[in-house]
């Protein structure tokens, strides 16, 4: 292969290294899934989008249900992770009703994390988001695991 026909097959390998690099792990093993807007609604394991639009902050699901435990594990409570669409923005998570989740964490990166704390039967817990000084008033639901 001559030296002009290898520029292509190198201009390849740097936009593939790069795009692998642009949407790292947030320290916790997931990828920012909600670069596409969209969480997830698995009970066990739920990621709530957070988007700031010019109308407001957006988050998807706008409201969630999950697990208090894992139902392969019930020793272990389930996580709920909230992300920012764009992996970035300084994202505080407040939770407004007691004995929802504990040891709430925000990287001020674009994303928290929570465990939610065991219940009998389910508990509607309200909580505050703000990104970059803009708020919203969603709610999550944790019902008994199984």
């Amino acid at each position: 292969m001559g030296p002009l026909r290898r520029i292509p097959a190198i201009a390849l390998f740097l936009v593939l290294a790069a795009c692998a690099t642009k949407n790292p792990s947030r320290g916790t093993g997931l990828a920012n899934d909600c670069a596409r807007g969209v969480g997830t609604t698995d009970k066990d394991k739920p990621i709530v989008c957070v988007s700031n639009t010019p109308s407001g902050i957006v988050v998807h699901p706008e409201s969630i249900e999950l697990y208090d435990v894992l139902p392969s594990d019930k020793t272990k409570p389930v996580m709920i992770h909230w992300m920012t669409r764009g992996g970035g923005g300084d994202l505080q998570i407040k939770m407004k009703t007691d004995g929802c989740v504990e040891e709430m964490d925000c990287n001020e990166k674009g994303h928290c994390h929570a465990k939610a704390i065991d219940v009998t039967g389910s508990k509607r817990c309200e909580y505050g988001i703000t990104l970059d000084g803009k708020e919203l008033d969603p709610d999550v639901i944790i019902t008994d695991c199984c």
